[in-house]
């Protein structure tokens, strides 16, 4: 079988995972490790000290990470040995990968979209409806992510970040140049992390300031190879279910309740407000529910308008903390109080629409800096309806 140059991928990954390549220039020095076994370790973030990066965010997503059991699936891809007399070596793809494209002049673009193959072949049992049963490939070694992988044959291998025992962790995502991209996630309690799978190869070589050269400016061939990984997070949500009770309708006009939804974060500031009415033209139960709330919120919900002619015979505000794929529940019951008072209840929904041209990012509410501007429309929530948003205001007018 006629081998192939490869440029194996250094010990150091950029954005989003990017991995960074080594050019081979042969030469008469003897690369070092050749043939032993090796060990590689893949951080799942960041170092916080790193220069080019945010340390705050970067601690903050490591201690996120290490409440949960990261696990890392390695796939061998290629075998790996050394050229006799030269800093090199050869690569010989495995069976299944032999779809597989790596030129001697590969570049970043091209160890993503090699990525990218490799990934849909070992996934394919994960990610299709009806996958291939050729193309399916078995995990070579699973370990944890920051911790040492030894005895690893000298070879190629494809990196696969996973939470521990998770099921549907495949996704395809669209990228800014109109495709997509095959990513595994992991949940933690309020986040979900995204990363991009990578190929990695052991022995590799350490970088110089981030720049890449010719093999004799890297040094000697490193046996156990550290590979960072950089990935996206996003907040995760969850809902809110209010019940309403009427035990007694006074009927010469609709009975409307108005509740204040405030969550807050650990430290105590807020991350969510809003309000939603319920009417009632007889006496029963309604109920509304209150989506895209950040899980980890403490809510408390409170009935800020109890109707014209009722009160309030339960609480009159409840807290309940919000978690991920759980429906949160509050109740309030009301009844008449026997006075005739006429009354009625609106919620106005005041929503910002940001102009289509020229985009921009800038400040927590619409309209500042950086914004492209735009406009404000006005609407008013029917019964059991709720609008949610960082660039939406509501207000209640209670009569």
């Amino acid at each position: 079988m006629k081998k192939k140059w490869l440029r194996p991928a250094t010990a150091l990954t950029l954005a989003f995972g990017m991995v960074l390549l080594l050019p081979l220039i042969p030469n008469a020095a003897e690369a070092g490790g050749a043939g032993k076994p090796g060990s590689l370790t893949v951080e799942p973030c960041g170092d916080a000290g790193a220069p080019d990066g945010d340390a705050t965010q970067e601690v903050s997503m490591r201690d996120d990470l290490a409440t949960i059991s990261l696990e890392i699936d390695l796939y061998k891809v290629a075998a790996m040995e050394k050229e006799d007399g030269y800093d090199s070596y050869t690569y010989e793809l495995l069976d299944a990968y032999r779809s597989l494209t790596i030129d001697p002049d590969i570049d970043n673009d091209g160890w993503r979209e090699q990525s990218q193959k490799a990934a849909a072949i070992v996934l394919a049992g994960e990610l299709l409806e009806t996958p291939d049963p050729a193309a399916d490939q078995p995990v070579y070694r699973t370990g944890k992510a920051g911790e040492k992988m030894d005895q690893l044959e000298p070879g190629l291998y494809l990196v696969i970040a996973r939470e521990e025992n998770a099921k549907d962790y495949v996704r395809t995502i669209a990228t800014d140049a109109g495709g997509s991209s095959i990513v595994t996630t992991a949940d933690t309690s309020e986040y979900t992390y995204t990363f991009l799978p990578e190929l990695v190869t052991v022995p590799g070589k350490d970088p110089i300031d981030g720049v890449a050269g010719t093999a004799a400016e890297y040094g000697p061939w490193k046996d156990d190879v550290t590979i960072t990984l950089k990935p996206e997070r996003e907040k995760r949500f969850g809902s809110l279910e209010i019940l309403k009770t009427l035990l007694t309708y006074e009927t010469s006009s609709d009975a409307v309740f108005v509740f204040l939804i405030e969550g807050t974060d650990d430290a105590g500031n807020l991350v969510y407000s809003d309000q939603v009415t319920l009417a009632f033209q007889a006496p029963g139960q309604k109920r509304v529910q209150v989506d895209n709330i950040p899980v980890g919120a403490h809510v408390t919900v409170t009935e800020i308008y109890t109707g014209a002619s009722y009160e309030l015979v339960s609480d009159p505000d409840q807290t309940v903390t919000i978690e991920a794929e759980t429906l949160a529940h509050v109740e309030f019951t009301n009844d008449y109080d026997r006075r005739q008072n006429g009354g009625y209840g609106i919620t106005n929904h005041f929503g910002y629409v940001e102009s289509e041209i020229g985009g921009g990012t800038g400040g927590d509410m619409p309209g500042g800096s950086g914004t492209a501007g735009g406009s404000w429309s006005w609407s008013q929530l029917k019964d059991n309806e709720t609008v949610s948003g960082n660039a939406d205001q509501e207000n209640t007018v209670n009569e």
